[in-house]
């Protein structure tokens, strides 16, 4: 995002000044085409800091959510960064001073947003927390406002332009800042850009790294990150005669500040101290950096691209007969689309790359006011946000406009459905309970759930028979589905919905079990005495389990094992009828003991697991 230059209040009272001046009437103006009916997908600009005080230099980020989170630098007696955050219906909170009472903020402060993979916005800035300038940042974790990290360190110096990109694959987050931290003495000119990292969004800062540069007289860094975690990088070298160019580097490996490849001239000479380029790259790599060039004693806005690993022409996007400052550029990291917005005699311009083409500049300000310091910001699912500051109310205020694109993809189902089975005698007789359970699925993080639902049909019934039983808040993660009749067996899927109200396909089905153990197992061990000869009986019985009514037919299998062996030993020695609940094993040693094993089986093949029917040691009964 392009920031100030360093002097703010001069260009606070500069501004002042012109809000009521006339337009050079030397000059022909060029403030784009007014917005027309082909344009009415934009929204209408809205007022989102709602303040009587000086706003400007805001910037803007979105979640996966539709949410629009947005900050700007607002003058209280002092300059302070303010937060304010819209739903996907544009209902916006009230705003909130992010750093009243903590830190000094003199030049600058230069502050970013940008979202992570767990739709917690994070602030960056430069300010004072003790005695020196550094990058702080402030992160809303849990469901609140941290304090202010000194992510900088640096102790020495003033940290300035701070810019912070977040890696979407991991979380990792990665800032970078101009720092003059090692400058050889006092009033020696020595700017480089400096960076570390956070592995995940956790933990601790790690590095404390410094791009290489060639002569130490580096600027306003700004960066970003493709599909594949490799960071871009442009920043502005003031060479010789304190004239401007833009340079281009980037990182495969961004953690270990040795590796950034050789640096590049991509603009040659801007004419101007401060070009303040800007940068933006889709998930293939490609490369599209904008920045300010003079031309003819007038500003105007440049800009390349770098398309498969080559650069381009350099283009002039304005093409004014007046000054064109403070240019924005986003990019839909799918397509490619490009969006740059800048201020012309204070109105905004916006142009489209799209097609193979630029579009002519729409003018996005309203005729009857000012405006000034555009930021645009594309999701991923092509909706474009745009704020700036504006006077039409006598005071100037961040406005919001956006033009919606698409819904994102609707969410994966929950994964690892269970269902357990039991039965509810003691309420009613001849019912059952089914308990449901599911994990969320991983592919989801960063995707906002709002319910679960689950589903029901009965056995055999086709896919199109399903019900909805109930739906579930995204916090739990079961349900119990309970008095339902012990004849029929059921079928359970579970689905998930978005904040979008886009529901998730179905999970894997899950069926109540074929066959289920039998109930009321017992053994009783008799003796048989005839004449002069005794007969060893252990006698088994056991009862009907009414969660196999619904089973056409079954049988019920007896295994024995001593219980010296394992149950890997257990041998199949009966097979009983369903009609039959007894079986009397004859003829045993009196040395040994016996454990045994009832299992169910049904005409299919399914038969319960042996260890969920074992029934136990035989006892002494002599």
């Amino acid at each position: 995002m392009k920031k100030s230059v360093i002097f703010f209040g001069i260009l606070f009272c500069a501004m002042l000044i012109l809000t009521g001046a006339s337009d050079d009437k030397a000059k022909t103006t060029s403030i784009g085409t007014p917005l027309k009916v082909a344009d009415t997908e934009w929204t209408d600009a809205l007022n989102i800091s709602k303040t009587g005080s000086f706003c400007n230099y805001p910037a803007v980020a979105a979640d996966e959510a539709g949410n629009v989170h947005a900050i700007w630098v607002q003058t209280v007696g002092r300059r302070q960064v303010f937060y304010n955050k819209g739903d996907k219906d544009r209902k916006w909170e009230v705003p909130k001073n992010l750093t009243a009472g903590e830190v000094r903020i003199g030049e600058g402060p230069w502050a970013e947003i940008e979202v992570d993979v767990k739709g917690n916005p994070n602030v960056i800035y430069s300010a004072v927390p003790s005695d020196n300038y550094e990058a702080l940042m402030k992160r809303y974790i849990n469901g609140s406002w941290g304090k202010h990290e000194n992510v900088s360190r640096t102790y020495y110096g003033g940290t300035a332009y701070p810019n912070l990109v977040i890696d979407r694959n991991n979380n990792d987050y990665y800032v970078f800042w101009q720092d003059d931290e090692n400058r050889a003495f006092e009033h020696q000119v020595y700017w480089e850009i400096m960076t570390r990292h956070m592995n995940g969004g956790e933990g601790k800062w790690i590095g404390g790294g410094v791009l290489p540069e060639p002569n130490a007289r580096a600027y306003s860094p700004e960066a970003d990150i493709d599909a594949n975690s490799k960071i871009y990088l442009a920043y502005a070298n003031r060479g010789s005669g304190n004239k401007t160019r833009v340079f281009f580097t980037e990182n495969a490996n961004a953690k270990d500040w040795n590796t950034w490849a050789p640096v590049v001239d991509i603009s040659g000479g801007t004419g101007l101290s401060f070009a303040y380029p800007q940068i933006a790259v889709d998930w293939k790599g490609n490369c599209y950096v904008i920045w300010m060039n003079i031309r003819d004693s007038i500003i105007e806005v440049y800009f390349r691209k770098r398309v498969n690993g080559k650069w381009g022409t350099i283009e002039n996007l304005s093409k004014s007969e007046v000054d064109s400052e403070d240019p924005t550029i986003a990019c839909n990291k799918e397509t490619g689309e490009i969006y740059v917005a800048w201020e012309e005699k204070k109105k905004i311009l916006l142009s489209v790359y799209s097609g193979g083409k630029w579009s002519e500049p729409v003018n996005m300000t309203a005729n009857n006011s000012q405006s000034v310091r555009p930021h645009l910001y594309v999701t991923t699912t092509e909706t474009v946000h745009l704020v700036f500051s504006d006077d039409r109310t006598g005071q100037w205020n961040i406005y919001h406009r956006s033009k919606m694109g698409r819904p994102p993809e609707p969410p994966m189902p929950p994964i690892n459905v269970q269902l357990n089975t039991s039965l509810d005698q003691s309420v009613t007789p001849n019912t059952k309970t089914n308990l449901v359970k599911w994990k969320e699925n991983s592919e989801n993080e960063g995707i906002p759930r709002e319910f679960y639902s689950v589903y029901r049909k009965q056995e055999g019934q086709n896919d199109n028979q399903y019900a909805l039983l109930t739906t579930i808040p995204v916090t739990t993660f079961s349900h119990e589905d309970t008095g339902l009749p012990t004849n029929i067996k059921y079928v359970y899927a579970v689905s998930v919905t978005d904040s979008f109200e886009q529901e998730s396909e179905l999970s894997e089905a899950e069926t109540e079990n074929a066959v289920f153990p039998p109930i009321d197992l017992a053994l009783e061990t008799k003796i048989n005495r005839v004449l002069f000869s005794q007969e060893k009986i252990n006698y088994l019985s056991w009862g009907h389990n009414p969660l196999n009514d619904p089973v056409p037919s079954l049988s019920y299998n007896i295994y024995r094992k001593l219980t010296t062996e394992d149950n890997s030993q257990l041998v199949h020695i009966y097979t009983a009828d369903a009609n039959t609940f007894f079986y009397m094993d004859r003829g045993l040693s009196f040395t040994d003991k016996y454990v045994y094993s009832i299992t169910v089986s049904d005409t299919e093949g399914h038969e319960t697991p042996k260890l969920k029917a074992v029934i136990g040691e035989e006892e002494d009964n002599e």
